[in-house]
């Protein structure tokens, strides 16, 4: 199991990490964090996943536990970034796509701009 903390303010939708923080997860800065967007289908909110605290724990131990599943695109993602925790390794192919993926976002303007409540985060 590994915690996962929501990104935003459940009252008022603000950011509650450090916007650089927030950047660096979005962008696969950070090797010991997962990002995970929001999803309402399963009321996901924005967050990380933090592989830094992950333990075992028996199912039963759980209060509540979230039924939710990642689509096989994120599950890939998951998988090689945990591998990169792990191990400090990605395969190759993966680490093309995850440089397409930082382009991508980086060059979003709604991504860069107004989103974090500044107008451009260091890269």
């Amino acid at each position: 199991m590994a915690p996962v903390r929501s990104l935003r303010d459940t009252l008022t939708g603000e950011y509650k990490a450090n916007p650089n923080f927030v950047w660096g997860a979005i962008t696969y800065r950070f090797s010991s964090v997962f990002y995970l967007p929001r999803d309402a289908t399963f009321d996901i909110r924005e967050g990380v996943l933090h592989f830094d605290r992950m333990t075992t724990l028996h199912r039963t131990w759980l209060l509540e536990p979230c039924k939710a599943h990642l689509s096989s695109d994120a599950m890939v993602c998951l998988d090689e970034w945990l591998r990169n925790y792990l191990y400090n390794k990605v395969r190759a192919r993966f680490n093309d796509d995850l440089e397409t993926y930082r382009q991508m976002v980086g060059s979003d303007p709604q991504m860069r701009a107004g989103l974090f409540g500044q107008t451009r985060l260091g890269s």
